[in-house]
C-alpha cells in the first residue's frame, strides 16, 4: 500500500521523479496505545516536515486526523506526531514526506490498532525487607503483562489523591513505602513504557505524577490492616476502589 500519489488539491504539478519518496513505515509496529502523545516518524531523506493523516478506510474519504510535523525540530534526533485524539480501534495511517518548497511527496498508508492506555494491577503484595516496608505489584494490559522501564505512584489518604500525598519513582514493579500506619490508602501508579532519548524533555517525574508515555492506571484501595507486619507478606493489598 505504498507509492501512492499525493491526493491534495494544493500539490503543484511537478516531475514525478523529483517528488518526495514513499517513506518506510515498515519497522513500526502497527499496535499502538493510547494515548497517541509521540508517535515517532521515519527518516526521510529531503523532507523538511511530514504529513500525517488518520481514516477508517484506506480510501481516505472520511480524515479523522490531519496533522503537518516539522522533520527533525531543533534539539530533536527524532520527529514524533501528536495523535491524541485518535480513539481505540483499527484504523488507516497515511504518511507522506513534504520537501522545502512545501510540496508534497508519494505517501505509505499502514493499518493500526489502537487499544486504551490504561492498565491495571493483577496481583500485588506488602512485605518487610531490612526495616522496610515494600510494595510489589503485577501489571497487565489487557490479558498481555505490562512492560515498563520505569513508574511513578501518587499515594494520599483520599481518591482525588489530594491529602497527605507521598510520592514515588522506581525502575521496577516493586515500590519502597515510607512507614506506613493502619489504614486505608489510595494510590494511582503510571508508567513510562518509552526510553527516553537524551534530548527528550524531563517529564518523567513523581512531582509531576506524569511518565514519558503517561500509561496510568485507575486510582486504587490500599489497605494496610493494624498487625500485617507480624505476617511478614501480605497478599493483595491493592484492590480497585470501586469494589
Amino acid at each position: 500500500m505504498r507509492g501512492q500519489r499525493p491526493s491534495c488539491s494544493s500539490i503543484v504539478k511537478r516531475s514525478d521523479k523529483m517528488l518526495l519518496p514513499a517513506p518506510d513505515l515498515s519497522g513500526f509496529s502497527a499496535d499502538l496505545v493510547r494515548p497517541l502523545e509521540r508517535w515517532p516518524l521515519p527518516v526521510l531523506a529531503g523532507a523538511a516536515a511530514f504529513r500525517v493523516q488518520v481514516s477508517d478506510t484506506d480510501k481516505f474519504d472520511k480524515i479523522l486526523s490531519d496533522v503537518k510535523v516539522d522533520n527533525n525540530p531543533a534539539n530533536a534526533s527524532t520527529s514524533f506526531a501528536s495523535l491524541p485524539s485518535v480513539p481505540v480501534g483499527p484504523w488507516v495511517v497515511r504518511v507522506r514526506g513534504i520537501d522545502a518548497q512545501g510540496l508534497e511527496g508519494y505517501d505509505t498508508l499502514k493499518r493500526v490498532v489502537v487499544r486504551d492506555g490504561t492498565w491495571r494491577v493483577s496481583y500485588s503484595t506488602l512485605s518487610v525487607l531490612d526495616g522496610r516496608t515494600l510494595l510489589n505489584w503485577t501489571g497487565v494490559q489487557g490479558e498481555r503483562g505490562m512492560t515498563a522501564y520505569g513508574y511513578t505512584a501518587v499515594l494520599a489518604t483520599d481518591a482525588a489523591l489530594t491529602q497527605n500525598v507521598q510520592q514515588f519513582q522506581t525502575p521496577y514493579q516493586r515500590l519502597g513505602l515510607r512507614v506506613l500506619p493502619p489504614g486505608t490508602y489510595c494510590l494511582r501508579l503510571r508508567c513510562q513504557t518509552e526510553l527516553a532519548a537524551p534530548d527528550a524533555p524531563a517529564a518523567f517525574s513523581p512531582a509531576t505524577d506524569t511518565a514519558y508515555n503517561g500509561l496510568g492506571t485507575p486510582v486504587m484501595r490500599l489497605n494496610v490492616p493494624a498487625g500485617w507486619g507480624d505476617l511478614r507478606i501480605l497478599n493483595s493489598p491493592l484492590s480497585p476502589l470501586t469494589s
